[in-house]
């Protein structure tokens, strides 16, 4: 099993989904866009590459003269049920933006696979509250001023029907 990372440099030639229905995500400086439409097809514009519904997270990078799937395996013991959303993050202005898809995992519980610069990795996030994931709502990154570090931010809903922010801070 193949678990390269993203190609980074001039630009970032990465694209990162979870191959479920509603999920998209482009990055202007590669003209790279992968998304997944109603029936859970995932595409991605310039190669026209076309798969169908997955339960895992799937990372395509664009080496110099194709594209390679890569199976990014589960969270924990189950297998992922739902997605919550992808992002980047750079951990100062100037680093190399790293990627993140966060999913709900069949346990109900909100997972996270991420690459630290040098590996993918799986990290397990926890439950809101005393209950558990019901639904994902989205990501995000913030940075408190110009020069700070990009933290991502995910929301749920938990089985509380409540409004969840798990973020890193």
């Amino acid at each position: 099993m193949s678990r390269r990372g993203p190609r980074l440099g001039g630009g970032i030639s990465l694209a990162v989904a979870a191959a479920v229905a509603g999920l998209s995500l482009a990055f202007a400086d590669t003209g790279v866009a992968l998304a997944a439409g109603g029936t859970g097809a995932a595409q991605a514009g310039a190669s026209g590459l076309r798969a169908g519904a997955a339960t895992v997270v799937a990372q395509a990078a664009r080496p110099s003269a194709a594209w390679h799937w890569n199976d990014m395996g589960k969270p924990g013991t189950g297998l992922v049920s739902a997605r919550v959303g992808v992002t980047t993050v750079m951990d100062s202005p100037g680093a190399p933006q790293r990627p993140y898809a966060w999913v709900i995992g069949s346990d109900r519980h909100q997972w996270t696979n991420w690459w630290d610069g040098h590996a993918w990795r799986w990290s397990h996030m926890g439950t809101p509250g005393t209950g558990l994931v019901d639904a994902g709502v989205g990501v995000t990154t913030v940075m408190d001023s110009p020069s700070g570090p990009q933290r991502p931010y995910a929301w749920v809903i938990g089985s509380d029907r409540h409004l969840w922010l798990n973020w890193w801070g």
